[in-house]
């Protein structure tokens, strides 16, 4: 049987912390921004509540995941080592702004044996635009806590044009994120087990928004 989370010291709560810079977004709209509408697709995303919720200074996207997580080990079949979850929110946003995605935070728990390692994958995409670059947290056993895992996407100029939502109609906004674990040494540890999740119960996992007026 895998380790439970209970056995885990809540006392390592930022053992992965990875410091970044935050970038507040120093303009914000008057009017206000909300989520239209959420689509989701993959074993990630399972929610009892509503998933997603724009913060009231509209500076940030707040997730909520239920049981969002992987697992490892010698009698569990391989699929149970990896789970996506893709949000597709459509949102309300004032005529004239624009915004795009910039720090991000991801909290839970790793529970992992030597020879396992534990991969967190997240990036973005605008509906018909090119997608950000993919980042990710990569950690090799044997390793036990909880973690906070914080970087940035690439974009945080407001003189580009690549990444922003459109100006001319409403922006759908695609978020994937994916948990991967791997046995990379089974020959040698053939029983090796792990655990890794993202758990909304320590942090909820938030994204920052930045703004800029459109261009007339």
């Amino acid at each position: 049987m895998l380790r439970s989370k209970r056995v885990i010291p809540s006392l390592l709560l930022s053992a992965l912390s990875l410091a970044t810079s935050t970038f507040a977004s120093e303009l914000v709209p008057d009017e206000p921004v909300s989520i239209k509408s959420i689509n989701f697709a993959g074993g990630g995303c399972s929610w009892v509540h509503m998933p997603a919720s724009v913060s009231e200074d509209k500076t940030a996207l707040k997730f909520i995941y239920d049981d969002f997580k992987v697992e490892l080990g010698p009698d569990l079949p391989l699929s149970y080592g990896r789970s996506q979850c893709a949000m597709r929110l459509k949102l309300n946003v004032p005529i004239g702004w624009q915004f795009t995605l910039g720090s991000f935070r991801y909290a839970g728990y790793m529970d992992i044996d030597e020879g396992v390692s534990s991969t967190l994958y997240t990036d973005f995409q605008f509906e018909r635009q090119a997608a950000s670059p993919r980042l990710s947290l990569q950690k090799n056993g044997p390793w036990s806590g909880l973690y906070v895992y914080t970087d940035q996407f690439g974009l945080i100029t407001s003189t580009s044009t690549e990444l922003w939502s459109p100006c001319d109609k409403e922006p759908h906004l695609t978020i994937s994120t994916s948990l991967v674990m791997r046995n990379f040494k089974s020959k040698q540890f053939p029983s090796a087990e792990g655990s890794f999740a993202i758990d909304s119960e320590e942090l909820d996992p938030e994204i920052d928004l930045i703004w800029r007026r459109c261009s007339p």
